[in-house]
């Protein structure tokens, strides 16, 4: 009898592990599609207008920001606990992802406009990973009075 009980926990996590890791790449492929079609969008704004190249740098904060949210709550929807953690978790690859190809293209080193983008996305990935968990998700149908 203890040996089924144990074969059904291991099934059961290495099922909550697997959907956890579904979630975490689902959010980031969504997250880095967001934030490079973001990046691209703003990179036309500044340079169609003339605008200084330092102005870059504060508005890619509105990408980091924006797609650390969307990774953090796509990557919570699978499991729907452990928000806070699973999200902050899914924001790393995104940052590294986007750290590797901001590297490889400008062949410097990551300045602070790159730690500082970091912090957005972990702060909405947490977030948004917080407000994934705890959304109320019933199937139900209201009844009106």
């Amino acid at each position: 009898m203890p040996e089924k009980n144990i074969k059904k926990k291991n099934k059961q996590n290495n099922t909550n592990i697997r959907k956890i890791m579904i979630g975490i790449l689902s959010g980031v492929f969504s997250g880095s599609a967001v934030y490079f079609l973001i990046t691209a969008l703003i990179a036309v704004i500044v340079f169609k207008n003339n605008l200084n190249n330092s102005v870059f740098g504060i508005f890619m904060l509105i990408p980091a920001s924006a797609s650390g949210f969307i990774c953090g709550y796509l990557a919570v929807v699978p499991v729907k606990k452990n928000g806070f953690i699973i999200g902050l978790i899914s924001a790393l690859p995104l940052f590294f992802i986007v750290a590797a190809v901001s590297v490889f293209f400008s062949k410097s080193a990551i300045s602070i406009t790159g730690w500082t983008s970091l912090g957005a996305m972990l702060v909405c990935a947490g977030t948004a990973g917080i407000l994934s968990a705890n959304k109320n998700n019933s199937k139900r149908k209201r009844k009106r009075y």
